[in-house]
């Protein structure tokens, strides 16, 4: 993939102090750079942001760096995770086959129900958990714990990182009714399994 040093994702991911993110099943932890973070802790630390992005006092990465960064399919940010590369084609390749789908949406409506009752709320139901591909030209990936309680990119261009994003295989999840730090870190393990997956898939 070819980025030009002026185009708006480029630049965001520079300023963003990006850590490659990923959530574990097997070990139930989040994976964030060369850290492991456990649920409880996870909890904690989405109501502090920056504490999650790359530590430092240089802000700025190197074009360089930033090349690096775009192996990773999916990378935590001050205040967002980012989908690269790697994840947008990693889900263009399961969307080939509908029984892949449907093997993905079931293995993340299970992180979903699983981590739910880990963290001490009230666990959440398989009717409640859900993966969804929204539109037809690019893998719009929403995840859903509860009514109204979700991440995702929108089906919509995301003014983030400039109308041709996708065009560049880069995109945001922004979150919606999100009004807790155990409804984040659902969302945000969901979200954090399918990047594990894709990158036991750009292993293979």
């Amino acid at each position: 993939m070819s980025v030009g040093n002026g185009d708006l994702a480029w630049r965001h991911l520079k300023l963003s102090r990006p850590n490659r993110f990923s959530y574990d099943r097997l070990t139930s932890l989040f994976l964030v750079g060369d850290e492991r973070i456990s649920l409880t802790e996870m909890t904690e630390r989405v109501e502090d942001p920056v504490s999650l992005a790359r530590p430092g006092e240089v802000t700025t990465l190197s074009d360089k760096d930033v090349a690096n960064v775009l192996n990773y399919p999916m990378v935590k940010t001050a205040f967002r995770l980012l989908m690269l590369p790697p994840l947008y084609n990693y889900l263009g390749e399961v969307r080939r086959n509908k029984e892949t789908v449907s093997e993905l949406c079931d293995s993340v409506v299970g992180v979903g129900v699983e981590v739910s009752g880990q963290i001490g709320i009230l666990p959440l139901s398989k009717e409640s958990c859900s993966l969804h591909f929204v539109g037809v030209d690019h893998p719009h990936l929403m995840a859903a714990a509860g009514l109204g309680v979700n991440m995702g990119v929108d089906q919509f261009p995301n003014s983030a990182l400039g109308p041709d994003h996708f065009d560049k295989k880069v995109a945001v999840f922004d979150k919606w009714n999100v009004d807790s730090p155990y409804q984040e870190v659902v969302l945000m393990a969901m979200l954090g399994h399918v990047a594990r997956l894709a990158e036991l898939w750009s292993e293979q």
